[in-house]
């Protein structure tokens, strides 16, 4: 049976206080404990302290990189497998519920909520395959937000990052439950459009870039340029058609940003 993981609020202060005197062999028999529960691993004293102290920095690395306090359990893991030395020749007991988050933190991105690109590839690779055999059409599309670099120079890369939060709601708001929606780095997008044809993904990809253009018209200026690609036509393949998109993206963006231009079929 799995080890079932105690909850530990998220909190900022350190879990527990610096080791000395008699306090700090209570803290330490803390340390030992809680190292325990997080890993399912015995730890002499020190080395609880030592695993701890690393932790704390680690929770704090992760939540500067994903933008998010990513919670005590996800960060002992993450620490535990991919970081602490010494430690691997004991097994990590993972329960359901921190193996949903495990995989959750790996498929999605997490400043915006959308697929990150390995996961959105991995499911587009299998549309591709349903488009083959059942020869219905399918659009990849490419999209770059305009004039963000100036958002994050002039307000500060958190009012970036809360533009790229926004841009991501229009998307959910606007594509069907069908669509796939990835980040592709930065401040470009990249979605997948099954059974539709390419005058349907423009009127899809034209309504968002409406959107957007209204949402940030009076305040940052902040636009979408989109290229879009479409099979058979413009690709067979994925990278055919990511290619085929991010050329068309990158006509777009070079006469005049804040429209669409479709690959040649």
């Amino acid at each position: 049976m799995a080890y079932q993981l105690p909850h530990h609020p998220k909190r900022k202060e350190p879990l527990t206080r610096s080791a000395s005197g008699a306090d700090g062999a209570h803290d330490q028999d803390a340390q030992q404990q809680l190292m325990h529960e997080l890993t399912r691993m015995c730890f002499d004293r020190l080395a609880a302290q030592l695993h701890h102290e690393q932790l704390e920095h680690h929770r704090a690395h992760l939540q500067r990189k994903l933008g998010r306090d990513p919670g005590t359990q996800v960060a002992a893991l993450d620490y535990m497998i991919n970081v602490a030395p010494d430690t691997h020749s004991q097994p990590v007991v993972i329960d359901r519920e921190q193996l949903n988050l495990l995989l959750q933190f790996s498929r999605i991105d997490s400043m915006t909520g959308l697929y990150n690109l390995c996961t959105f590839k991995s499911v587009m690779e299998k549309e591709l395959a349903l488009a083959r055999r059942s020869g219905k059409p399918l659009v990849l599309i490419m999209a770059d937000l305009d004039n963000f670099k100036s958002v994050n120079d002039s307000e500060g890369h958190q009012s970036g990052d809360n533009v790229l939060r926004q841009v991501a709601q229009i998307f959910n708001d606007n594509l069907r439950e069908m669509d796939i929606a990835g980040r592709y780095g930065g401040d470009e997008f990249i979605f997948g459009l099954p059974e539709t044809d390419i005058v349907s993904a423009i009127e899809i990809t034209e309504r968002i870039r409406e959107k957007v253009e209204a949402i940030f018209c009076d305040h940052s200026a902040t636009t979408l340029s989109i290229g879009l690609a479409s099979y058979p036509g413009a690709g067979t393949s994925l990278e055919t058609l990511i290619t085929a998109a991010d050329r068309a993206l990158y006509e777009a963006k070079s006469t005049g940003k804040n429209r669409l231009k479709a690959a040649q079929s």
